[in-house]
């Protein structure tokens, strides 16, 4: 989504890429103007949107419309280089998806929808229930690394953030999403952090939406499915939108 700003401290970084292969799931966020240089999918139909309905969450098959805009932070009066993202869904659509699973239409076990920074120590319960079996199980999501200031004023070195599962009568699996030599949270921005945890490809497991930035201005919404995970992990990058803002 569009973040204006009117000054911006350091390097403006303007456009990124990702720099990792092509990932199978499609990633846009409906309802702003964007960097026309970010947006690389194309719109129209058998897009998936993420949609708040009621106390939860639904996947709804909508279809997506993209049109020229102003691009306010690079364009002059008259110019469009930016891009709007329109989907025909009501309500407020957070994600959108297209590709890589199979997705279907209904209500979304939804684990966590608040948007979380954790420092060193801290976790996260993620609780739900296997569709089928109606099991309780649970995984826990947690950051490590070391401060070398107060909390929320200073650095942390290697900071990274795992998930761990804990089955019953067997050994726990770990699996590192995310690592950084240095984090800096002196200025109390930037940092990833976990926006939703759901089941969105309707397998029994957690799948994690992150941001997946270190820079305030930068958002890297990064999809993980449990559906395409290889080699015993837990989770596997599946899809991702990088966006700037000034």
């Amino acid at each position: 989504m569009k973040r204006l700003c009117i000054t911006c401290i350091g390097i403006l970084v303007c456009s990124m890429a990702s720099a990792t292969a092509e990932l199978p799931v499609k990633v846009l966020m409906p309802g702003g103007v964007f960097h026309g240089d970010e947006i690389k999918h194309e719109g129209g139909d058998g897009w998936w949107g993420l949609v708040r309905e009621g106390d939860g969450f639904a996947l709804r098959e909508t279809r997506v419309t993209l049109t020229r805009a102003n691009d306010p932070i690079v364009d002059n009066e008259g110019e469009k280089t930016g891009k709007n993202i329109v989907c025909d869904l009501e309500g407020e659509v957070l994600y959108l998806f297209k590709g890589g699973v199979a997705f279907k239409a209904g209500a979304v076990q939804t684990i966590n929808a608040t948007t979380q920074f954790l420092f060193p120590g801290e976790h996260v319960e993620l609780r739900f229930k296997h569709p089928d079996s109606g099991r309780d199980q649970q995984w826990t999501y947690y950051a490590a690394g070391v401060a070398t200031g107060a909390k929320g004023i200073g650095l942390i070195e290697g900071y990274t953030l795992a998930i761990t599962d804990q089955p019953e009568g067997s050994q726990a699996s770990h699996q590192a999403l995310y690592s950084v030599k240095e984090l800096d949270t002196r200025y109390g921005e930037g940092g990833a952090s976990l926006l939703w945890v759901g089941d969105l490809d309707r397998d029994g497991k957690p799948d994690l939406l992150m941001n997946l930035s270190d820079h305030y201005n930068v958002m890297n919404v990064t999809l993980f499915l449990s559906s395409l995970a290889k080699n015993r992990a837990m989770l596997e990058k599946a899809g991702e939108l990088i966006t700037t803002g000034c």
